[in-house]
């Protein structure tokens, strides 16, 4: 899959001055050579974007690519070590040609494919994190649904939980979020009553969503 090209692509070169749009790039070429291989029944067809970050762990440098309107969010503490400072202190923008069109990685039926990389957006600067911040890297399934501003009230909640109070790791609190946040984009996505940021942006375009 993309997503298994790049994380193998992300570990081998992670000493090496690749960007990661360039291995954004081999990772979605790998996919496109291996499936000249497969029978036309097996061929993956179909389309993504993609976001990906790398954080170096001797300065905590941050460096990220995005495709399309997935997007990454990086959560704060603004002013000191409590929940309640929390909030959002980067995101990234979704890139799209118009409404609900995403530039996106694509596999055709015909075989032929298209990333127009060109148009990645990519950190011209490594972000400087702190000890801390907590980076969200999401599909637009998260943020189509609800608000950065709701996600940082979620992530609030649930760092105060007591299942994050018992957490003996990192891994597993991440793991925590991670689901509560899928949780409620599901929740969201299912409430007909929902004022959500993607309806309230089709309805601008005079669509009814």
């Amino acid at each position: 899959s993309l997503m298994h090209n790049l994380s193998t692509f992300v570990k081998e070169y992670q000493d090496k001055d690749d960007s990661l749009k360039s291995l954004l790039q081999k990772a979605f070429s790998k996919l496109v050579k291996d499936s000249e291989n497969l029978e036309k029944r097996q061929k993956p067809i179909g389309s993504s974007t993609a976001c990906v970050a790398s954080i170096c762990k001797h300065d905590l440098r941050l460096k990220y690519a995005n495709f399309g309107d997935s997007a990454m969010v990086i959560i704060s503490r603004k002013s000191s070590e409590s929940i309640d400072s929390l909030g959002v202190s980067f995101e990234t923008k979704p890139l799209q040609r118009g409404f609900n069109w995403p530039y996106q990685l694509t596999l055709y039926p015909s075989g032929s494919s298209e990333f127009e990389s060109d148009d990645v957006e990519t950190s011209t600067e490594p972000i400087n994190l702190k000890t801390g911040d907590i980076v969200m890297v999401l599909t637009d399934g998260v943020l189509d649904n609800f608000s950065s501003k709701k996600l940082v009230q979620i992530v609030k909640r649930t760092l105060d939980s007591e299942p994050v109070k018992l957490c003996s790791s990192k891994t597993e609190v991440a793991r925590i979020l991670a689901e509560e946040v899928a949780l409620e984009a599901r929740t969201h996505s299912e409430d007909p009553n929902n004022k959500s940021p993607f309806s309230k942006e089709s309805a601008k375009m005079g669509y009814s969503h």
